[in-house]
């Protein structure tokens, strides 16, 4: 477990700094790296696509997001599955994993009255931090969701797979565990943080 998440972020390490000169994004794509780095306000952290599915750069720009994948050989705009990630800073103490699922929960079921919320088992990552895990499954299956929530010292990740049917998102739930997994987070540091804000 050490080893993997040394070895891969010594990697990445050595190659990003590349990728910020040649593209001036924070997407990692050469050598088939795929990995996104999310930088919030007050943190950065990293994750590593899937295989069978693509890192969208364009999509993740257009749509405000930290990153977004979808299926090898999809569309962010047409692709009946996809995940995306983005994260919310702790502004204040309040601003909890548990206050962040209830709020989501709430805000769902509001939306249709026969959506289901549940909770899921955690997902390990690479570092040994639990991710908690919701499923919301609309009344009719035409949207289906399983979100993961990562407690970080400065902000919460959000990692999220979204489904237009029952079936797409039953076959994308290990893609999805293992894009949770990959989750390593980067720094709190504000110089390193406006630096890689700079490199956008």
């Amino acid at each position: 477990m050490v080893e993997r998440y040394t070895s891969r972020l010594q990697l990445s390490i050595r190659v990003l700094p590349l990728f910020f000169l040649l593209c001036g994004s924070l997407y990692a794509q050469g050598d088939n790296l795929g990995v996104a780095i999310i930088v919030g306000e007050n943190d950065a952290w990293m994750i590593e696509t899937p295989e069978g599915w693509n890192l969208d750069q364009r999509a993740a720009l257009a749509a405000g997001l930290g990153a977004t994948f979808v299926p090898e050989g999809s569309f962010w705009s047409s692709s009946p599955v996809v995940m995306y990630a983005n994260g919310i800073p702790k502004s204040t103490d309040t601003v909890t994993v548990a206050s962040v699922i209830r709020n989501d929960s709430l805000k769902a079921i509001s939306t249709d009255a026969g959506t289901i919320v549940k909770r899921s088992e955690p997902i390990g990552t690479i570092q040994g931090v639990d991710a908690e895990v919701c499923y919301i499954i609309r009344a009719d299956s035409m949207l289906c969701e399983a979100i993961a929530y990562i407690n970080g010292c400065s902000g919460i990740a959000i990692i999220v797979l979204s489904a237009r049917n029952a079936g797409d998102f039953h076959n994308s739930l290990d893609a999805f565990s293992r894009l949770v997994d990959s989750y390593e987070w980067i720094t709190s540091d504000p110089e390193r943080i406006a630096e890689l804000k700079r490199m956008r």
